[in-house]
């Protein structure tokens, strides 16, 4: 084989590899959320503890399974918004709601550049900062 069709292969399996591993990078992430207060999501209550996420899909939108001792307590879609930079620590928000409850409206994790929301104003203003909004 000549060194240009080695090269050419080389070049055209990194970049395949490249595609796969990018539009596979949501396939499927998990991450560890400790709430210390009752919250929502989805409409469903649920109480404060320890829970992990897990989500499946490559954005704009993924499947969220909330899991509390290895049962699946609620489901969800989340919008995942693309960041400027690596969050440095992991992180979520909840959202105050009519009648006092509060719900899930965003989950930070730490080293990514994408955040899973469930506040459709927050992955806005996300949007807009990258299109160069205010």
């Amino acid at each position: 084989m000549s060194s240009k069709l080695i090269s050419n292969s080389c070049k055209a399996l990194l970049f395949a590899m490249a595609v796969l591993l990018g539009t596979g990078a949501l396939a499927a992430e998990k991450t560890k959320l400790n709430v210390t207060q009752p919250f929502t999501v989805n409409g469903k209550q649920l109480p404060a503890g320890e829970y992990q996420l897990k989500w499946e899909g490559n954005g704009p939108s993924v499947d969220v399974s909330i899991i509390n001792d290895g049962k699946v307590v609620a489901t969800s879609s989340a919008a995942v918004v693309s960041l400027d930079r690596p969050e440095r620590d992991s992180s979520f928000r909840l959202k105050d709601e009519a009648g006092g409850a509060r719900s899930l409206s965003e989950v930070r994790m730490s080293g990514k550049k994408y955040m899973l929301s469930w506040d459709q104003e927050s992955a806005a203003k996300q949007s807009s900062k990258r299109e160069g909004g205010n």
